[in-house]
């Protein structure tokens, strides 16, 4: 697939393209704020649009900008969250635990790219309040 980009997108992309190279995608710019995307993280394939998928991740990383990360960090963060599982969606009870356990595999499992709590403790009596 191709993506054209305006010159500001196609500038911000030029700068994380060599970054996304190394983590899998594959991808080149092809001139005249032009790339072609032969290639997506193998992880990622089938699950999502590639023009999507680089959209997305270029529109999370020029969002993230205002919390003034690395560029790693950034491109990380919007990566995680442009490929993350939407709410709402249904997932059949392998999912469920593959989910749980690459969460706890991670180096950090108690907040999501956006900083929300993914872990948090309640005691029993608080589970009961919240069922009454």
């Amino acid at each position: 697939q191709t993506r054209n980009s305006s010159t500001p997108d196609a500038i911000q992309l030029k700068t994380i393209l060599p970054y996304l190279q190394r983590i899998g995608f594959d991808m080149e710019d092809f001139g005249s704020d032009t790339f072609v995307i032969h290639g997506i993280p193998a992880l990622l394939e089938g699950k999502y649009n590639e023009l999507e998928l680089i959209t997305t991740i270029l529109n999370q990383f020029k969002a993230n900008l205002e919390y003034e990360l690395g560029l790693e960090e950034n491109i990380a963060r919007s990566i995680a969250i442009s490929s993350s599982i939407k709410r709402g969606k249904q997932l059949s009870e392998e999912e469920m635990q593959a989910l749980v356990e690459q969460l706890f595999l991670c180096e950090i499992p108690y907040a999501s790219p956006t900083g929300k709590r993914c872990i948090f403790h309640m005691s029993l009596e608080e589970l009961f309040k919240k069922f009454n």
